[in-house]
């Protein structure tokens, strides 16, 4: 009998039907969409969270997250992926060097200069908001097949 690694090889994802009638390439869809929707929600909570004084926002960065259609089967076999990702407008221009900043990260992990003489939040540093880890963990605990989602770092 194969491994249940060799199985998953083999098999076509869209044509694996559970006994409900859905394809598994529909749960993984679905889920991966409600994924994005916690995302989205967290994401939008931390926009409603403060208003900036000294800037205007153009509001892109709630525009760049998105649900890439590939489904993959993991090197090992062992596992089933989908992605939610950020689009190149999850980047933002640095005022101070030139270089990009990608604000998936810097939103929910935060940053800070180096020079920290007149420190003012948000604007010389960020402690973070997690976002990204509370939606994450928001969906791991309320999700009915048991997948488990995660954040891979680039």
């Amino acid at each position: 009998m194969p491994s249940i690694a060799e199985q998953l090889k083999k098999m076509t994802i869209n044509k694996q039907i559970t006994s409900n009638g859905v394809s598994w390439a529909d749960i993984l869809r679905n889920e991966t969409n409600r994924l994005k929707q916690f995302i989205q929600d967290e994401l939008d909570m931390a926009y409603m969270s403060y208003y900036p004084k000294v800037y205007h926002r153009t509001g892109l960065f709630q525009q760049s997250l998105f649900v890439d259609d590939a489904i993959s089967i993991s090197a090992s076999g062992k596992q089933l992926t989908m992605n939610v990702k950020f689009n190149d407008l999850a980047y933002h221009n640095s005022l101070w060097n030139g270089s990009d900043g990608y604000l998936p990260v810097l939103w929910s992990e935060g940053w800070t200069w180096k020079n920290q003489s007149n420190s003012r939040e948000r604007f010389t540093y960020w402690g973070g908001n997690h976002f990204l880890k509370n939606a994450v963990d928001k969906y791991n605990n309320n999700n009915s097949y048991g997948i488990v989602a995660k954040i891979e770092r680039y």
